[in-house]
């Protein structure tokens, strides 16, 4: 499949046309990149994503598990507070001292 996308220029637009202009052929854009690229679905939001916009310290591509930046952070972030909701587990580099609870 070829897209071809096309500069095209306007005139005697108002803002709001010019608006929708611009976000269409940023749309287009996007759109372009997605088909020229793979896609990798967010195993927890479920979005598509390009490689780029994968988080690949927190995905494993052996399994096809893969997460967007915002779910990832969104994960760890849950695995923090479920180990230490407190965060008193923390020492104040932000480093896990398990010494600190008594474990």
């Amino acid at each position: 499949m070829l897209i071809k996308i096309v500069e095209v220029t306007v005139f005697a637009m108002d803002q709001a046309e010019s608006d929708n202009v611009k976000a269409s052929y940023t749309c287009l854009l996007k759109i372009g990149v997605y088909i020229m690229s793979k896609l990798y679905e967010c195993s927890e939001c479920g979005e598509l994503f390009t490689k780029h916009e994968i988080d690949w310290e927190g995905s494993d591509d052996s399994y096809e598990s893969y997460y967007c930046h915002d779910c990832s952070r969104f994960l760890e972030q849950c695995g923090i507070d479920a180990m230490d909701p407190d965060g008193f587990g923390y020492d104040e580099y932000g480093n896990w001292d398990s010494e600190r609870l008594g474990l």
